[in-house]
């Protein structure tokens, strides 16, 4: 920062380069310039703390929530098919609308001649 004789010697030059009358109003002019920076600065700190407070409560309301809480406990067991029934392997296809369902249908034709 400028200490005591580099200030005076500044002074002094801009007294003399800016002349008495526009002195004054220059220093009004910076005054004022560093009043709205430290004013908007402010106000961004704070709406940055005020965000920063918003990430933390809903991090710790995100946290308190245990979202595997409605799972099911994980079994030894592993889970069973369903079993199928005659009825299901003997009924026809009435109908094949897309080539993916015949694709489909092709596969479990090709499955049930390979057993």
């Amino acid at each position: 920062m400028l200490e005591g004789p580099d200030l005076i010697v500044i002074l002094v030059i801009a007294l003399i380069v800016f002349g008495p009358k526009k002195l004054p109003e220059i220093g009004k002019a910076i005054g004022h310039a560093i009043r709205e920076f430290k004013k908007s600065s402010d106000e961004m700190r704070e709406s940055f703390d005020d965000e920063i407070k918003k990430v933390e409560e809903t991090r710790s309301h995100s946290t308190s929530i245990d979202p595997l809480a409605d799972l099911p406990a994980k079994t030894s067991e592993p889970l069973a098919l369903p079993q199928r029934t005659e009825e299901a392997k003997t009924e026809p296809v009435t109908e094949i609308k897309s080539p993916l369902e015949r694709t489909l249908v092709s596969d479990s034709f090709k499955e049930h001649s390979k057993t």
